[in-house]
Formats: structure tokens, sequence, C-alpha cells
């Protein structure tokens, strides 16, 4: 029998800006949740990460202020697509991909260390909206170390099993 990493968690990042997260793992591969919170609201971002067994993206999905993105590599490995949904309607995301790609999220080194970002992949960006970029190498992404077993380090951070 596999021991299956299922935590939660909160921890801090510079500034005030709160993390909490959840990661249950099973046959399927990683799947993480996590918020941003400032003052005890919602705060700027939330998201919903899914790896393959392998690390390899299988699904992303966030929301903020400015709209909600879902984004998927296809089962061949070589194309994505997804959509922007904001108050002024949907733009759809098509492109090609690489399987070794990752995602980053400018602004957010908790979600980027959780999809394994190292340097190359689908980047999103919050400002007034959400904007994707196409796939390649891209340098202002930050990501946070990740202890041994991926989860990425916080400070001031507890966690908790998902179950007792």
């Amino acid at each position: 029998m596999t021991d299956w990493l299922r935590r939660a968690g909160r921890g801090e990042l510079a500034g005030d800006d709160v993390v909490l997260w959840s990661v249950a793992e099973g046959a399927r591969g990683r799947r993480w949740r996590w918020m941003h919170q400032l003052d005890q609201g919602f705060q700027g971002s939330s998201g919903t990460l899914e790896l393959l067994p392998d690390g390899r993206l299988g699904r992303l999905e966030l929301a903020a202020f400015g709209g909600l993105l879902t984004f998927h590599p296809e089962a061949d490995g070589l194309s994505a697509h997804g959509n922007i949904v904001t108050p002024d309607g949907v733009k759809p995301i098509e492109t090609s991909w690489r399987p070794e790609w990752r995602v980053g999220i400018v602004g957010d080194p908790f979600g980027s260390a959780a999809a394994g970002w190292a340097g190359s992949g689908l980047v999103v960006a919050f400002q007034d909206w959400i904007v994707w970029r196409e796939p390649g190498v891209h340098d202002d992404v930050v990501a946070l170390a990740r202890d041994d077993r991926g989860i990425p380090l916080l400070e001031r951070g507890e966690e908790w099993p998902l179950e007792e």
C-alpha cells in the first residue's frame, strides 16, 4: 500500500499575504487547492491544480478579481486549450504544448511551486484581468522552494492531515 500525501496548511508569504492550501494525492496524481488571504479576507486569487502521477500538468483552474481561467494539455501532450472568462466575455486559449512544460503564475510563488515551475511553460499574470502568455521561457515568475514531499515552503507555516 502506498502512503498518499494528504495534507492541508497555512503559511505566510512576504507582507501580509497568507496562503491556505491542501494537497490530496492518489492513483490519478496530485490535486492542489490554494487561496490567498489578506486580513482574513479573500485577496486576489485562488487555484486548483491537477498533476498527473509523473508530475505533468493535468489541469489548472484559477479565479481572480479579473476573471476565471481553465487550462489543460490534451492527451497527445503536444497541444493544450482552455479559456479565460471575464466580465467582457470568453477568450479561448489554444496553443502548442510540451510534456516537460509547467505552469508559472506571476505574483503567486506558492502556486508556481506547487505546479513545479522550472523556468519554462505557460505563464499566467493577474492585472486588471487574467493574462496568459504563450508557453516558452519566462523569467518573471518566482517559485518557492519545496520540501522533499514537494510542498512549497512558507514562512511561519503549519500543516495538518486531511484525515485523522
